[in-house]
């Protein structure tokens, strides 16, 4: 279950902000988006608040190395702080228009969730419009249910979807961050989902006879719990981040019956709600100073 709860950690694999957007959505132009110069440095402002608790301080985001996965070449983009949570690097690679492909990966008790590649930028994006959406399945453990006075016995096991889309919102001329201007700025969101099943696996002693009650409960249906804003310039990189993610506001479906028994999940199983307390996370950074 540690497992599922780490995966609010999720939330932030780059860092964040706020912006007055007032430009239109359409075509940007070949100018890099994400400059790749070995050693490249980006100096950032951040406020965060995690679990009500108020942070700040700067950040440094830089280039560091490069890796092959899957037989091609990736850039890494190294956080040298926790901002970021539990996943301190990004990969990303680009072709020769500058399109960036990106490759979210979440470190979860050293083990990493690989969402494969998703498109971040290309040349002709639409407003509002999606450009990829990437999905994982993650298996929880078994867990015994509690003595209980229906006299149901079995396990339940929790499995997790975690889904991340990438959003193209919007492009501009132009934006100004601590007093500074940067020309050709295009507006990208994450959105984050989340969808939890139970597969019960029960047994119920009945007038003598043991019945198998065995069956799936949609715990927490697909719904949204994060975003994260960014808004990057040309030959510059992110200028400017916004976040915002919690579990505290999901919608839950406690209640369970099996074979006519009506049982709430709070009284045999109360280790899986624990998750929607996992995270209460909120942030904006902004650049001020990089180089190359």
């Amino acid at each position: 279950m540690k497992k599922l709860l780490m995966l609010s950690l999720l939330s932030a694999f780059m860092f964040s902000c706020s912006s007055d957007d007032d430009g239109v959505g359409g075509s940007i132009d070949q100018s890099d988006y994400f400059p790749v110069t070995q050693n490249a440095m980006w100096f950032y402002d951040f406020n965060q608040s995690l679990q009500g608790n108020n942070n700040s301080g700067n950040t440094i985001i830089d280039i560091n190395g490069s890796t092959m996965i899957d037989g091609e070449a990736y850039q890494i983009l190294d956080n040298t702080t926790y901002l970021i949570g539990s996943m301190n690097q990004v990969f990303f690679k680009k072709n020769l228009n500058k399109e960036v492909t990106i490759r979210p990966m979440v470190d979860v008790f050293n083990e990493f969730v690989d969402f494969g590649d998703m498109r971040f930028i290309q040349n002709s994006m639409q407003s509002n419009a999606v450009l990829v959406e990437s999905e994982v399945q993650l298996e929880g453990d078994a867990m015994p249910i509690p003595e209980n006075e229906s006299g149901i016995t079995g396990t339940v096991t929790p499995t997790t979807y975690i889904t991340i889309r990438n959003r193209h919102i919007n492009k501009t001329n132009n934006m100004t961050v601590n007093s500074m201007s940067y020309q050709g700025i295009t507006q990208q969101r994450m959105e984050y989902d989340i969808k939890m099943v139970l597969d019960i696996q029960a047994i119920v002693e009945v007038g003598g006879e043991s019945i198998p009650l065995n069956r799936q409960h949609e715990l927490v249906e697909q719904q949204q719990y994060g975003t994260l804003d960014l808004f990057l310039a040309k030959d510059v990189g992110i200028i400017k981040t916004d976040y915002d993610y919690s579990f505290n506001d999901l919608n839950l479906t406690t209640n369970i019956s099996l074979g006519g028994i009506s049982i709430d999940i709070a009284d045999f199983a109360p280790e899986v709600l624990n998750f929607n307390n996992a995270l209460d996370m909120s942030g904006a950074a902004s650049i001020n100073d990089f180089t190359f």
